[in-house]
C-alpha cells in the first residue's frame, strides 16, 4: 500500500500496519525533514530567480511600486529614439501630416516626463513657500497636460512602429 505525504513522496508501507501507524509515521517524517524542507524551498526561490533572469521574465519587486514611474522611465528615451529615427506618420484621422505626428510624439514625451515629476508637484509648486491655493490652477494644468498625452498614447499607440 502507498501513502502520499506532504513533502516526502510515496511511502510503501506493509499491510499489517494499522491506519495510526501509518499517520504516525507520516508525522515524524514530515517533522524530522521539517528544517531541510526549508533549505530545499529556499533554495527552490532562488533556482526560479535564476531562471526567471536567464529567460529574461524576472521583475524586480521595487520596480512595481510606483509602475508609472519604471514605465515612464523606460517609454521617454525610446519614444525620443522613435521621433529621432521615424520618417513616416500613420497618414489617418488626425494625423495625417508629419507636423501633426511630430506634435503628437511631442506630447507623448512631454506628458511621460512630467509624470517623472509628479512627486514633484510637476516642478510648480515648492511646499515650503507656497500655499496650495496659489498653484492649484498650475498643477490642475500640468495634470491636464499629461492626461492628453497619455490619451494620445494610448489612441495610437499601434501606430509607434516604422
Amino acid at each position: 500500500m502507498k501513502v502520499q505525504t506532504e513533502h516526502s513522496g510515496t511511502i510503501t508501507f506493509r499491510p499489517e500496519y494499522c491506519y495510526m501507524n501509518r499517520k504516525l509515521l507520516i508525522q515524524m517524517i514530515n517533522h524530522n525533514n521539517k528544517k531541510s524542507l526549508e533549505r530545499d524551498k529556499n533554495m527552490n526561490k532562488r533556482q526560479r530567480k535564476k531562471w526567471l533572469k536567464k529567460h529574461g521574465e524576472y521583475v524586480n519587486p521595487k520596480e512595481t511600486w510606483d509602475l508609472s514611474y519604471t514605465i515612464a522611465k523606460f517609454i521617454i528615451p525610446r519614444l525620443k529614439y522613435f521621433k529621432e529615427e521615424s520618417c513616416c506618420y500613420p497618414g489617418t484621422g488626425d494625423m495625417n501630416t508629419p507636423e501633426k505626428w511630430d506634435a503628437a510624439l511631442d506630447k507623448m514625451i512631454h506628458a511621460f516626463e512630467l509624470t517623472l515629476m509628479t512627486d514633484d508637484y510637476y516642478g510648480v509648486w515648492d511646499i515650503n513657500t507656497q500655499p496650495y491655493k496659489e498653484v492649484k490652477h498650475l498643477i490642475d494644468q500640468k495634470q491636464a497636460e499629461v492626461d492628453e498625452g497619455l490619451q494620445l498614447f494610448g489612441k495610437w499607440f499601434q501606430a509607434l512602429w516604422w
